[in-house]
């Protein structure tokens, strides 16, 4: 009978240790002007480069957060400026990555500079409280702390939900 209750003891205990692990997200983390944005590897399609063989096409008398169209092996895919939308400071002109995304349709993001992959544990995240009163807040969920920056994390179902891509 003590074996038994040693059993769901040591059951219980591993139970209870599993709960305590906290959940671990993975972020790709790409640069616009100074800002860093995360994006959740689960909506990541693929990181394009810009390039002659591969222009970013300006589209006329679009919103300025609209960069413009890419051919990607003839999908043609839409590219905006998270930067852009939030209304802070970006030069088109320094955009060489495209980082698509896809929730209800593939989207591109433009940036200057693509780093690595991050994997933040859930209580790294912090909530974001400058953007509170912005229009488009609901696209940025939290940020955490990188080595000499903070880098803010996408919500991909706020940018599709958000007038900016509707």
């Amino acid at each position: 009978m003590s074996n038994v209750k040693e059993i769901i003891q040591s059951l219980l205990k591993n139970e209870t240790q599993a709960l305590k692990q906290e959940k671990i997200h993975t972020y790709l983390v790409a640069t616009e002007e100074k800002q860093n944005f995360a994006i959740p590897i689960d909506f990541l399609v693929e990181v394009f480069e810009i390039n002659e063989s591969s222009p970013l096409i300006p589209v006329p008398l679009v919103d300025e957060y609209i960069r413009g169209i890419v051919n990607v092996r003839g999908e043609i895919i839409p590219a905006i400026s998270l930067n852009s939308i939030l209304g802070l400071a970006s030069d088109h002109t320094k955009i060489r990555y495209i980082i698509i995304i896809q929730k209800d349709f593939k989207l591109g993001l433009t940036f200057h500079h693509v780093s690595d992959l991050y994997q933040i544990e859930e209580s790294k995240l912090k909530p974001i409280y400058h953007l509170k009163e912005h229009q488009h807040h609901d696209i940025i969920a939290a940020e955490f702390d990188l080595e000499n920056s903070v880098a803010q994390v996408l919500n991909v179902e706020g940018l599709y939900e958000s007038s900016a891509v509707r």
